[in-house]
């Protein structure tokens, strides 16, 4: 009896102490970046954004903060994540005629994508269908740097 009490104590041990490893190993984590300057306006989710130099970076989970270079514009948006391989890191939007909307922000390599809610006035837009939507990318330097230390 006394050998099942050591083996499940010894079990407990084992366990805790992984559970040790991985909240260290959450305080190490990675968090990511990403700067571009956007040379035109455009809107993120609903809120609308001068042309300008952006710092893109995740502030909670699916949420990331979108602000331009003097803090005069910072709005927080909600993204779904998509993974896959991409060759360079940008901004991708969806135009309709002179309109742009934030769709996505690219990683590169395995990074894959934080894919944007569409907001209500590029809804109205795409259902309208009477400007086509194109696609524009601007090309984003993405930072890794590790939390926790």
């Amino acid at each position: 009896m006394k050998q099942i009490w050591r083996q499940v104590a010894t079990a407990v041990a084992v366990i805790a102490a992984g559970g040790v490893v991985s909240v260290a190993a959450l305080a190490q984590a990675t968090t990511w970046s990403a700067t571009a300057k956007v040379p035109f306006a455009f809107q993120a989710e609903d809120a609308r954004l001068p042309a300008g130099e952006y710092k893109i970076a995740p502030v909670a989970a699916n949420r990331i903060e979108i602000r331009d270079k003097d803090n005069s514009h910072v709005v927080i948006v909600a993204y779904l994540p998509e993974a896959g391989e991409h060759a360079a890191p940008a901004l991708l939007f969806h135009r309709y005629g002179s309109s742009y909307f934030l769709a996505a922000v690219q990683g590169r390599g395995e990074e894959g994508k934080r894919m944007l809610l569409e907001s209500k006035e590029e809804k109205k837009l795409a259902r309208e269908k009477s400007l086509p939507r194109g696609d524009v990318a601007v090309r984003a330097q993405i930072g890794i740097s590790s939390s926790g230390r």
